[in-house]
């Protein structure tokens, strides 16, 4: 088969209602999936190992038929693909296989010649993520590293697992109401269906606490690497794509903590999806559509109920609905453009977001974070190159200390035995696999059981014992999957609570503090990070092989149809050589704002703005401020965002319900929230958790605050 021009793409794409370089990417798939021997193998073998032996050689079979063209109103992608299959001589079911397995493995991607799209000063995650894969439709570079970005990321989710953890174990009442809501949803196993149900329902919170615990640990385990990664970097003024990139190619150690960092995110990508698409196929709204059960070996299992989508729909004209189906009941579809269509959706119908329970934004919110750190680090040009390099270093591994040193945490010798998955780039990926399944292991021994019924009571003292027969338990567990000389190492990792230590969090001691306060405020120090060598933004430069749109690409073609008409208009760019590549010359950019080294002691602010975070700080009997639509002790969202940029934050918000507050200080740490839902209201219980929580990570207090003279 002949290439087509140019032209012909172009043509075809304005037929299709899709870009000339989708249109393009189309057009290889099907030459490689149809008309190539090894391709046509490679992607037969794919069909079978998706969707299983039957139901693959069915599929096989369907991608044999004619393609004929349709007559009729058209849902979803359907025009897309009848369209594009008859014009290249396939099935509609052949062309969107074609596509997600080329799109998967990124095979058959034409090259990219447009420059890379640049990140707009304080341009939030939901805007700038959304502009960058439409610009990588269009055929644009991958942008590189944001330092800044992988930085304020790591350190602020970090931060947040931590302060978690520590609240679980003092904030019983809160605990607990998060156990319940996580059990309502949890898939129970099949042995139990025939108890009672609350047999029932105390199981399914017991799932829900190993759970929630496990999630956790996972999370604590790959921020705290990466913040502290990030914060060597500082130190050593590595800030940059080609100054990193440098460093690691004469440091071992450093490239396999680069390696290591990649290989945490792609497991706790893998286990934040599973949360999320459990929890939205709960939420209410969304319920109806699908069968959810759980198989003899524990694996959950939700598909559509095609029986009630036959009756009643996808509901709205938003096509939210199904856009949540197809993400629920295929995995490898949340990706880029998931996340780029359901952002235009809530953006363009704010009531959407009604649709899904508090628990499911969330999910959203936090594997947003995940998506937009895996976009910045993993799949940009910096990203790729760094996964090339390492898999040079494949052969030598087995005898490289360095890797045994920086790759696992963990005794590798305790770990069980992990297959290597086509998408691995290095040994390393399996490893950290192995990591987490076997701390699920670990994890799944775990019970409150025998605590629940006196927990419900919230008596004190059985609260305590039972965090701290826990806390033994699992820094028991650890230990014993310590490396020889690298004690305390693994209960590090995981943000463990040592159950010897006297000043660890307990409900006895959070009671006895709110019985006998200090009579002097206690002025804690800001926590802070290292101070970044401030440079101007890295160098966008193409890798041999651009991986930054992926498996999340299933989705291109499906919801092409809600893509902007117009291309994207960028500013002429001037061609970089490749020895400005080489060199690391930089494009010239409005420069960052100079920040000084920490936030002041204490801030001058108007009265209203004072009154809010006296409101947030420490509750505040006589404020009579709040309005007659607000209850007494409530804080509106939106004023506590207004009241953070007033003294200098920037607010970044996701595609779901995490926001993230970047400090005007080289030295102090971003923070990040979970925006309640659908209510933006701070109730008291959330006042007191956000209150806590700056005043440990800013030291802040009333007396931070004071009214400006005048005001």
């Amino acid at each position: 088969m002949s290439s087509p021009s140019v032209q012909s793409h172009s043509a075809r794409a304005k037929r299709w209602k899709i870009t000339p370089f989708v249109a393009e990417w189309l057009a290889n798939a099907v030459q490689y999936c149809k008309d190539d021997p090894q391709g046509r193998k490679a992607f037969s073998n794919w069909v079978l190992a998706k969707y299983g032996p039957n139901e693959g050689r069915q599929k096989l079979e369907n991608c044999k038929k004619a393609p004929r063209r349709k007559i009729g109103t058209a849902t979803g992608n359907a025009l897309l693909w009848n369209h594009a299959g008859v014009e290249l001589g396939v099935c509609d079911e052949a062309i969107e296989l074609y596509h997600k397995y080329t799109s998967e493995y990124n095979l058959c991607v034409p090259p990219r010649t447009k420059p890379a799209p640049k990140r707009r000063r304080a341009e939030n995650a939901i805007d700038w993520l959304a502009r960058r894969h439409e610009a990588l439709l269009d055929g644009c570079k991958a942008p590189n590293i944001s330092w800044e970005t992988l930085r304020a990321i790591a350190i602020s989710e970090a931060d947040k697992a931590r302060d978690t953890m520590e609240m679980w174990r003092t904030d019983p009442e809160t605990f607990m109401d998060g156990l319940m809501k996580r059990g309502e949803s949890t898939i129970p196993s099949p042995e139990i269906l025939n108890q009672g149900s609350d047999y029932i329902r105390f199981h399914k919170i017991d799932d829900a606490f190993r759970s929630r615990m496990h999630s956790l640990h996972l999370a604590h385990m790959t921020w705290s690497h990466a913040a502290s990664l990030f914060e060597d970097l500082a130190r050593q003024g590595f800030t940059t794509g080609f100054s990193i990139e440098r460093a690691y190619k004469k440091d071992s150690k450093l490239m396999w903590r680069l390696v290591s960092c990649i290989s945490n995110v792609n497991a706790l990508t893998m286990n934040s999806s599973a949360r999320m698409l459990q929890e939205m196929s709960w939420s209410e709204h969304f319920r109806p559509y699908f069968k959810r059960w759980r198989t003899a070996q524990g694996l959950a299992i939700m598909e559509e109920d095609k029986a009630y989508t036959r009756r009643h729909g996808y509901g709205s004209g938003t096509n939210l609905d199904q856009l949540i189906v197809r993400a629920v009941c295929d995995w490898t579809s949340v990706g880029p453009a998931f996340f780029d269509l359901l952002s235009k959706i809530l953006i363009e119908y704010p009531e959407e977001a009604n649709k899904f329970s508090a628990e499911a934004f969330n999910e959203i919110g936090d594997y947003a974070i995940i998506h937009e750190f895996r976009a910045e680090l993993c799949d940009s040009p910096f990203g790729q190159q760094l996964q090339k390099y390492a898999a040079t270093k494949e052969a030598t591994t087995a005898r490289d200390p360095d890797f045994q040193a920086e790759a696992s945490f963990v005794d590798i010798a305790k770990l069980p035995a992990e297959e290597r998955i086509p998408h691995d780039f290095s040994t390393a990926c399996v490893l950290s696999r192995a990591i987490v399944s076997r701390w699920l292991g670990i994890i799944t021994q775990q019970s409150m059981w025998n605590f629940m019924p006196q927990i419900f009571l919230f008596i004190p003292n059985v609260v305590d014992a039972m965090w701290q027969n826990t806390d033994r338990n699992l820094w028991a567990a650890a230990k014993m999957l310590d490396k020889p000389g690298s004690s305390g190492a693994v209960a590090k990792r995981f943000g463990l609570i040592n159950p010897d230590d006297p000043s660890r969090p307990t409900f006895q001691g959070f009671l006895s503090n709110l019985r006998n306060p200090p009579r002097v405020p206690l002025l804690l120090k800001p926590a802070t990070t290292p101070a970044p060598v401030r440079t101007a933004p890295p160098l966008s430069v193409p890798g041999e092989r651009d991986t930054s749109v992926q498996s999340g690409h299933a989705y291109v073609a499906e919801n092409i149809n809600t893509l902007p008409k117009e291309k994207i208009k960028t500013k002429a760019a001037r061609v970089e050589s490749a020895v400005s590549e080489e060199i690391g010359e930089e494009d010239d950019e409005a420069p960052e704002p100079e920040y000084p080294d920490v936030l002041p002691i204490e801030f001058k602010i108007g009265k209203k703005v004072m009154k809010i975070f006296h409101r947030i700080l420490e509750d505040d009997p006589k404020d009579d401020s709040t309005d007659s639509g607000q209850k007494k002790g409530q804080v509106r969202w939106g004023d506590f965002e207004r009241a953070m940029k007033r003294v200098g934050f920037e607010v970044m918000h996701t595609t779901g319900s995490c926001v993230r507050f970047d400090p005007p200080a080289q030295t102090a740490r971003p923070i990040t929230f979970h925006r309640p839902h659908p209510d933006s209201i701070l109730t008291p219980k959330l006042i007191k958790w956000v209150g806590a929580r700056l005043k440990r990570c800013y030291g802040w207090t009333t007396l931070t605050f004071k009214q400006s003279p005048g005001e």
